[in-house]
């Protein structure tokens, strides 16, 4: 995503959550896109969409990168998330690396 189109998707927040204030709105969009900058606007507006059917409080970041998944499953598989699955020869490089990054070292799943 660019930062414009960051930009839309609080503005979708912010028409949903109408009541949230922030005092800093290029900072926001900064952090908004340094989180989810790497994914489509398309797997963006999906898990924007189920965060907003399933809570009455303003998204962070990390609410909507930990939705991603599930909107994915549901609304359909984006390219950039792997499928996990391992096969005869085991998993790929391509999905230790991103079951490392997602689970394992701070990722939306990972401990500290």
């Amino acid at each position: 995503m660019t930062r414009e189109e960051v930009k839309g998707v609080l503005a979708i927040c912010f028409d949903t959550y109408p009541t949230k204030k922030i005092s800093n709105p290029e900072h926001t969009i900064e952090i908004w896109y340094e989180v989810l900058g790497g994914y489509d606007l398309d797997t963006v507006l999906r898990a924007v969409k189920l965060y907003i059917s399933e809570s009455a409080f303003f998204p962070t970041p990390a609410d909507i990168k930990n939705r991603l998944f599930r909107a994915n499953l549901i609304y359909g598989n984006a390219p950039q998330t792997p499928k996990i699955e391992a096969s005869k020869g085991g998993f790929t490089e391509e999905q230790i690396e991103y079951i490392m990054r997602e689970f394992c070292e701070g990722g939306s799943m990972g401990y500290e």
